[in-house]
């Protein structure tokens, strides 16, 4: 009986230790769901701000023939209007945000450039890099002329054909991407045309090749709508897709295409230069930050980032013999943490991909370009 009295207080400690680390236990269990269910919802929230944005851009990258660029947003209104949204809305001159008649009392000036530019994937237009621009400073008011996909040609058509009819008085080229990255893709499908040629030639190409197809079947021609036995004799003919079309061992070395697109890309700065000066305006260009030439980015990046790495050098050795205000922020962001979407904390992105700017670093990227324009402005 004294044995059995004495286990109890024993039993009793043991159970109440039990309810305690159950307890403990429990709530442990509780703290983890709940910090793993808010994670999970910054990670669905996360990733639905990224669709969202990336939907609202889609309609933007459609490129429309045109006269003067050979691509470029609709021109019809009805277009426009369907896809102006709460994110990015162009006006019927293909500017996005506030136009040339918002100047109001201040200077008039102009970034150039392609999608980065254009600022493809910020928040609003507010958040641009001409938006934060239009903040940070009352001198000037900046017009977003930047266009997603275009090269440094097409940009050098919008200045003669466009911009200079407004009477700017400072054109900002923000570029450098596209030229290369145009021709890289071209190599890799098997083709092969003049440095400058503008994104999707080869698909415009086509529909060419195909209307004199039909001309030459009414003109009493060929009838190549009929079955070929000899398609050597038609390519002879009519060589597909403007000659550029060759075997992969035919193609010239991607090293030279690319020497070849840093100094068109390099002349037409010049000549965007000598135009604009001689419009008694100021130019000044700057080369775009590129993701996979920074030290913290991933391996993988890092590689593809390779072309890069060889147009950059060679325009900046190419583009001295011009005498050009010019600047390389290709490694802008060396010292920055997070430069990854998926790293990024919230309103601190600085890159959504290899090359298009989050709100952070277009913000960043506009405090850079002010700082040069008032540093050498006379």
């Amino acid at each position: 009986m004294g044995q059995i009295i004495k286990q109890k207080p024993q039993r009793l400690f043991y159970l109440l230790l039990s309810l305690i680390m159950f307890g403990l236990l429990f709530l442990f269990g509780v703290a983890s769901i709940e910090l793993l269910i808010k994670f999970k919802k910054q990670s669905v929230k996360k990733e639905w701000v990224a669709n969202n944005i990336s939907n609202a851009y889609r309609p933007f990258s459609v490129q429309f023939i045109d006269p003067n660029y050979m691509f470029f947003f609709s021109r019809d209104s009805r277009f426009r209007e369907a896809f102006n949204n709460k994110y990015v809305s162009i006006d019927k001159h293909g500017f996005r945000g506030g136009g040339p008649e918002d100047a109001q009392n201040r200077k008039l000036a102009f970034l150039l450039g392609g999608s980065t530019a254009f600022g493809y994937f910020a928040s609003s237009n507010a958040t641009t890099i001409t938006g934060y621009l239009n903040r940070i400073q009352t001198e000037y008011f900046f017009v977003n002329a930047g266009v997603p996909s275009w090269n440094s040609t097409q940009q050098l058509y919008r200045l003669a054909h466009q911009l200079m009819e407004y009477k700017p008085a400072l054109i900002i080229n923000f570029d450098g991407a596209n030229d290369v990255a145009i021709v890289e893709q071209y190599y890799q499908d098997g083709l092969v045309f003049p440095p400058g040629t503008p994104e999707s030639f080869n698909e415009l190409s086509k529909l060419v090749n195909e209307i004199k197809i039909g001309n030459s079947k009414r003109d009493g021609g060929f009838d190549f709508t009929k079955k070929r036995k000899d398609e050597t004799l038609f390519d002879k003919l009519l060589p597909n897709i403007s000659h550029a079309m060759r075997k992969k061992d035919d193609l010239p070395l991607l090293e030279d295409l690319i020497v070849a697109a840093a100094k068109k890309y390099s002349l037409n700065q010049s000549i965007m230069r000598d135009i604009t000066e001689g419009g008694g305006a100021r130019f000044i260009g700057f080369h775009q930050p590129i993701l996979g030439m920074h030290d913290s980015a991933p391996e993988k990046l890092k590689r593809d980032a390779a072309i890069f790495r060889l147009f950059t050098q060679e325009v900046l050795s190419e583009i001295e013999q011009y005498k050009l205000e010019y600047y390389n922020l290709a490694i802008f962001f060396q010292n920055y943490d997070g430069l990854i979407f998926a790293e990024a904390k919230k309103n601190e992105i600085i890159f959504y991909d290899e090359v298009h700017l989050g709100d952070a670093g277009n913000k960043l990227i506009a405090k850079y370009i002010w700082e040069a324009v008032i540093m050498t402005q006379e």
